[in-house]
C-alpha cells in the first residue's frame, strides 16, 4: 500500500480529471489489502492528501471548466447556436456579447491576462445558467449520452455518423457488465467518466485510462458468458 498511495496521488497531480477513479481504486485497494487499523489510517490521510492535491491543482489551473462546460453543449444538436464542439464557439459568443476578440497567442494574446480570462469565464457562465434554466432536459440528455459513450470507443468529433454506433456499443457493454455482475469494472469506468461526462463528451484522448478498464472488464465478461454457455451444453 505504501507504494500504491504515492502513485495514485501523483496521478491526480498530473491529471485532476481522474480524481474519482483514483479515489475508487484507492478505496478498493484499502479494503482488499489492509487490516482494520490500517484502513482507518490510510483512509484518513489518503482523503486529506487527495483533497489537498485536487485543490492545489484546481487553483493553479488557468483554464476554468466553464469553457469546457459551455462548448460541450455543441457536441449535439441544440437551439442555442453552439454549432460544434470547438473552442471557437466560446470565443465567438464572447465576441458577440462584448465586441472583444479573444486572442490565445501564447506570448501576447488577450487570454494571457487574468482579468480578461475572468471576464470571459463570467460571460460564458451567465450564458450557461440561462441555457440551464431554459432547457435543463437537453443538458441532462447530453450528460447521459456522454456517459454511455464512455463505455465504448468514445465521441468522434469529426464523424457524426459514428455516434449512434458508439452509443449502441456503450449500451451493450453496460448491459453485459450488469448481466454478468461485473460491478468493479462498471463502477471503475463510471467513476472515471463522471469526472467530465456530465458536461463534456468522452473524446478518445480523455478515455485512455478507461480503455484499460473496459478491456479487462470485457475479458472477464466474455469468460463468464463462455463458461455459462459450456455449462448449458
Amino acid at each position: 500500500m505504501w507504494l500504491v498511495t504515492p502513485l495514485l496521488l501523483f496521478s491526480v497531480l498530473t491529471r485532476p480529471s481522474i480524481l474519482f477513479v483514483v479515489i475508487f481504486v484507492y478505496l478498493v485497494t484499502i479494503f482488499r489489502s489492509a487490516t482494520k487499523d490500517e484502513r482507518i489510517i490510510f483512509a484518513k490521510w489518503g482523503t486529506i492528501a487527495l483533497a489537498g492535491l485536487f485543490m492545489i491543482n484546481y487553483i493553479s489551473t488557468k483554464m476554468s471548466p466553464v469553457h469546457s462546460v459551455y462548448i460541450g453543449i455543441g457536441a449535439y444538436n441544440n437551439q442555442f447556436q453552439i454549432n460544434r464542439l470547438s473552442d471557437e464557439e466560446g470565443y465567438k459568443y464572447y465576441q458577440k456579447v462584448t465586441n472583444n476578440k479573444v486572442s490565445t497567442n501564447a506570448i501576447n494574446g488577450s487570454f494571457r491576462n487574468s482579468e480578461f480570462r475572468n471576464e470571459y469565464y463570467s460571460v460564458l457562465m451567465d450564458r450557461y445558467v440561462e441555457i440551464f434554466n431554459e432547457n435543463s432536459t437537453l443538458l441532462a440528455k447530453n450528460a447521459l449520452l456522454n456517459t454511455i459513450q464512455a463505455f465504448g470507443p468514445g465521441y468522434d468529433v469529426d464523424r457524426a455518423w459514428s455516434r449512434p454506433f458508439t452509443i449502441a456499443i456503450g449500451c451493450l457493454v453496460i448491459t453485459l457488465f450488469i448481466y454478468t455482475k461485473q460491478w468493479f469494472w462498471l463502477l471503475g469506468v463510471l467513476s472515471y467518466a463522471l469526472a467530465f461526462t456530465p458536461y463534456f463528451p468522452p473524446i478518445p484522448a480523455y478515455l485512455f485510462g478507461a480503455y484499460i478498464l473496459l478491456v479487462l472488464g470485457m475479458a472477464n465478461t466474455i469468460e463468464l458468458i463462455y463458461k455459462q454457455v459450456l455449462e448449458r451444453r
